[in-house]
């Protein structure tokens, strides 16, 4: 009972960052986050509730990062992906709730990677990003791949290797049917064009493409 409401609380949290009410999210995340050390307290090596937690501190770095707290939000990620490799030592069995030990120590690291870039920690924003990928690569997670190739796009100092990493991005989401994340993909290959000069008719395809997509899921981005 105590971990389906931390998972509710976590969840809330998510749908709450996803529309930008951040003292919201911080709110059901700290929720989620104190339900599952007073579980833990009780049965530490419990996989559920380490993922649990994996994650709600996952959101609160989330929360962090948007508020401008970069450092602050590197180290929950940071705290996040810790808790995820404790898992994978555990039972697996025993593993009822997602995602994986391995797509959550991922989807933290992408995230510290995120809040680097934004720290201006360029070369530590690769790492995190490089190694988040390797290990979606590797586990067959082919929306974490996508954005992991959009966030090295924008590491990148050569404009052919990003446009040709936003490209690879945009062909992922078209594959999976990620209506939302191809049209962020066209959004970025146009603003790429638009940065580098000489390619309007190319940014103005995108953008077109990314306006008509957006549109289709009621995005006034």
């Amino acid at each position: 009972r105590e971990l389906l409401l931390a998972a509710a609380l976590d969840g809330g949290g998510m749908n709450a960052y996803a529309c930008t009410a951040y003292e919201e999210a911080a709110n059901l995340h700290g929720g989620a986050l104190r339900v599952c050390d007073d579980f833990l307290a009780g049965d530490p090596d419990h996989p559920d509730a380490l993922i649990l937690r994996s994650r709600a501190l996952d959101g609160l770095g989330r929360v962090a990062r948007e508020s401008g707290e970069y450092l602050a939000s590197v180290r929950l990620h940071t705290l996040a992906s810790q808790v995820a490799i404790g898992c994978l030592s555990l039972s697996p069995s025993r593993l009822r709730v997602r995602p994986t030990p391995e797509a959550c120590w991922a989807n933290a690291v992408s995230n510290a990677g995120v809040a680097e870039f934004r720290a201006g920690n360029l070369e530590a924003a690769r790492r995190c990003h490089e190694a988040a990928m390797s290990v979606r690569l590797r586990i067959g997670e082919p929306r974490g791949v996508s954005s992991c190739l959009g966030n090295l796009a924008l590491l990148t100092g050569d404009v052919a290797e990003a446009k040709a990493l936003y490209q690879q991005s945009l062909d992922v989401r078209v594959q999976l049917g990620d209506v939302w994340g191809a049209a962020g993909s066209h959004r970025a290959i146009a603003h790429l064009c638009i940065k580098t000069g000489g390619h309007e008719e190319e940014a103005a395809a995108h953008l077109v493409q990314a306006v008509q997509t957006f549109s289709e899921v009621s995005d006034k981005l």
